[in-house]
């Protein structure tokens, strides 16, 4: 979806998601290899690796293509109400609403504004 312009409806379903997993965790207090569409109960296998959050679909929606110590490629907008940070081996990346935000382990710190893909590194 994420790849034919819906962002904005594959973040609804991100978070549709999460709310089931949240739901398994708080009740079952265990992950679930599968989750009911319509109650957001549990199904299954009890604390699989399938019933994980889907880390990568999170980032995909979020545009972060890729994230090094001195190289980060974004492509896209947050496309959630929230800001999300997402840190890897000291390079943080802060995706708002509007703009991301690269911090490098070196203190040094950049932003991009609009959607679209964006290469950030160090020289």
């Amino acid at each position: 979806m994420v790849d034919y312009g819906y962002r904005k409806e594959a973040a609804e379903i991100f978070i549709r998601i999460m709310q089931a997993v949240i739901t398994g965790l708080k009740t079952d207090h265990a992950f679930w290899s599968a989750y009911n569409a319509g109650t957001a109960r549990g199904q299954g296998e009890r604390n699989t690796l399938n019933g994980l959050a889907p880390v990568g679909f999170l980032l995909k929606l979020l545009g972060l293509v890729q994230i090094s110590p001195n190289r980060v490629i974004v492509d896209g907008m947050n496309p959630f109400s929230r800001s999300i940070t997402v840190q890897y081996r000291g390079t943080r990346v802060d995706f708002f609403g509007d703009r991301t935000q690269v911090s490098f382990a070196n203190g040094q710190t950049m932003s991009v504004q609009g959607g679209g893909i964006h290469e950030i590194s160090l020289p």
